[in-house]
């Protein structure tokens, strides 16, 4: 999910190097792409619904 939102927000199709991390809120739930241990993205699902930080 979280790597589907940012493929579409930047048109990033090279996943080499991708990786997320996702802290779980109960909540809601943070999601954090990294690219080559860069952070790239930063996430917020709830609801159903995932927006940017």
């Amino acid at each position: 999910m979280g790597l589907e939102f940012y493929q579409a927000k930047t048109n990033d199709e090279d996943i080499d190097g991708l990786s997320i991390q996702i802290q779980d809120f109960g909540y809601h739930q943070e999601i954090y792409i990294f690219k080559n241990e860069d952070l790239v993205m930063k996430l917020e699902h709830a609801d159903g619904q995932i927006d940017r930080m």
